[in-house]
């Protein structure tokens, strides 16, 4: 839905190298038949399960050990029930590499919820988003009774922890409206993301440029910037900010 910059990579593993041991360790049973992994996720309302590939892995350097680089394994799955209350599932898998020592797991959070209807996201940007940080960024959202309404979903690491924060980012209700007498009231509005670097070895601001109608009011490349709170480990949605969370 929307096209956002992509910020330059500093290092690219083709996803043919990755080792194939991080998904078993981590998923474990495999599934010849469907081509994933079957990861069950025990919660207080039963077990979903997931069929669970390598998505994606990105390759850089480790900004605190000379000669050393962190490989960030993306996992996604779908459900294998697709209801409307369902999600997909999103893991991360961070490894420590470089040339003559073993490769060490330092951080992994495998069951992310994201998506709707049962189903993960499947587009996908990789971004450094801070010092010795960087994480995988996707638009995530569902469509309901004619309202289409989401944003943004940063997944990466801060301080060897993996976090997920996610920030809305777009809503369009003009298919609730079309072909009524109230056309008029109907409300667009979509944003763009951006990460801010500094020099402070810390956590890249986030700043969304929305464009739109929405509740009355009209953006027009209208910025608002989400810092980082590493004590809650997500990001920060500033009051004035007009679209909230889901």
């Amino acid at each position: 839905m929307n096209k956002y910059a992509i910020l330059g990579l500093m290092l690219v593993m083709p996803l043919a190298t990755a080792k194939t041991d991080v998904m078993k360790e981590a998923y474990k049973e495999y599934s010849e038949s469907e081509m994933c992994y079957f990861a069950k996720k025990e919660t207080e309302s039963g077990t979903s399960q997931y069929c669970v590939s390598l998505h994606a892995n990105e390759a850089v350097p480790n900004e605190e050990k000379e000669g050393h680089y962190k490989t960030y394994y993306l996992a996604v799955g779908d459900n294998f029930e697709d209801a409307h209350v369902l999600q997909g599932n999103i893991g991360l898998i961070i490894e420590d590499n470089g040339e003559g020592f073993e490769s060490n797991v330092i951080a992994q959070e495998l069951f992310i919820d994201a998506g709707s209807s049962g189903y993960a996201p499947t587009d996908y940007k990789f971004h450094k988003i801070g010092f010795n940080s960087y994480g995988f960024v996707t638009e995530t959202g569902y469509t309901g009774q004619g309202v289409s309404q989401g944003g943004i979903m940063v997944v990466g690491d801060q301080n060897g922890k993996i976090f997920d924060s996610y920030i809305p980012t777009f809503y369009d209700d003009s298919e609730h409206y079309a072909g009524g007498d109230h056309a008029d009231l109907s409300d667009i509005i979509e944003g763009s993301y951006e990460f801010i670097p500094n020099d402070q070895k810390k956590m890249y601001d986030i700043k969304i440029t929305l464009n739109g109608h929405y509740l009355g009011a009209e953006y027009k490349d209208q910025s608002f910037i989400m810092t980082f709170d590493e004590q809650m480990q997500q990001y920060n949605i500033p009051a004035e900010y007009p679209l909230k969370p889901l």
